[in-house]
């Protein structure tokens, strides 16, 4: 298959151009919301596994966060978790990673999709 781009002429006015363009700038692609959501933190130590499809990002702001360790693939029995430095406090996860959270006052929380 052969993907040529579009001409500088009526090319890129075709409806399926638009609908391209149009898609990268909707709140909305293919059924998921790329808007930010805060997740109620649980009990510490918190853990947080992206269910989801597709990948996101975790943002941690405020609280007294004492210790971040990270698991890919949460289900898979190999390997064990990796200790994040505390300094980190955007944390990108692949759908089935878990973030574990050991706090003493409670951190916001917020995962926004990729």
């Amino acid at each position: 298959m052969t993907i040529t781009p579009p001409s500088l002429g009526t090319d890129i006015q075709s409806p399926l151009w638009r609908q391209a363009i149009l898609a990268l700038f909707s709140s909305s692609v293919k059924g998921k919301s790329i808007s930010p959501s805060v997740v109620t933190v649980g009990a510490s130590p918190f853990v947080y596994v992206n269910t989801q499809s597709y990948s996101v990002d975790v943002v941690l702001s405020g609280g007294v966060i004492g210790a971040l360790s990270f698991k890919r693939y949460i289900n898979h029995a190999a390997g064990g978790a990796v200790t994040i430095p505390n300094a980190t406090s955007m944390i990108g996860l692949s759908p089935g990673d878990a973030l574990t959270v050991t706090y003493s006052s409670t951190p916001t929380f917020t995962v926004i999709p990729r």
